[in-house]
C-alpha cells in the first residue's frame, strides 16, 4: 500500500474537490475489519487514510469530474454509490 502524495495534500485535493462538486465525506479511513464488511480488501487505500467515499448535493457529470480530479492528482471511481463516488490517489499501489 503506497503512494507517493503526503497525506495533508490528499487532504487538500479531497477538500477542493468537494469544494467544486458540493460533496460530503461519508467514509474515510477504516479497520481491515470494517473494510471488508463493506466489501473491501486487504490493502484498501481505505486502511491507509488515503481514500474517501464522497456522496453529492448533485451528481457531476463523470468525464467531468474524472478530469478535475486528475488535476488534483485523484482518482475519481464511480462505483456504484447512489449519489456519490470513491476518491484516492491516482498513484496509489497495493503492495
Amino acid at each position: 500500500m503506497s503512494t507517493f502524495m503526503a497525506p495533508e495534500v490528499f487532504d487538500d485535493a479531497v477538500r477542493a474537490y468537494c469544494t467544486r462538486y458540493p460533496a460530503s465525506v461519508i467514509s474515510g479511513g477504516r479497520t481491515r475489519k470494517h473494510t471488508i464488511a463493506v466489501g473491501g480488501f486487504a490493502g484498501d487505500p481505505h486502511e491507509a487514510w488515503f481514500a474517501v467515499d464522497v456522496q453529492y448535493d448533485e451528481v457531476p457529470d463523470y468525464d467531468e469530474a474524472h478530469a478535475f480530479g486528475l488535476t488534483l492528482g485523484l482518482k475519481v471511481l464511480r462505483e456504484g454509490h447512489a449519489n456519490g463516488d470513491h476518491l484516492q490517489p491516482v498513484d496509489w499501489l497495493n503492495d
